[in-house]
């Protein structure tokens, strides 16, 4: 008796332990997990308000430039007699060398394809 006596005991004591370290492992797990999720939280959010300072710094700069244009265009007198040359002649090669020289450095610096110039018709 004394012999299975002791075995329930050892069988008690290892069932205790398997317990205690299993609550020790399933809590140091929910421990790491809920560091971890915190941790990417923030990772990640730094990661979108880069994005969005880089994204607003470009909007503004595109704002900038945009108004830059229409600054350059509604107040150069030459740009805007020549354009209303062109409407009522037609395209000649003194036009065409004005606003070749007139546009091609502003297509260079901004990279674009290329530039074109529309008329508005007010009612």
């Amino acid at each position: 008796m004394n012999v299975q006596h002791k075995y329930r005991l050892n069988k008690k004591h290892f069932i205790l332990s398997a317990v205690i370290f299993s609550v020790i492992v399933l809590s140091g797990g929910y421990v790491y997990y809920e560091y971890e999720e915190e941790n990417i939280r923030r990772e990640k959010y730094s990661e979108i308000m880069a994005i969005s300072k880089l994204k607003i710094d470009q909007l503004v700069q595109w704002k900038k430039e945009r108004n830059s244009e229409a600054l350059f265009f509604s107040g150069n007198y030459a740009f805007i007699q020549n354009t209303k040359t062109l409407i009522q002649t037609g395209l000649t090669n003194h036009l065409a060398h004005f606003f070749r020289t007139t546009l091609t450095p502003i297509q260079r610096t901004h990279f674009y394809e290329n530039i074109t110039t529309v008329r508005l018709f007010c009612i």
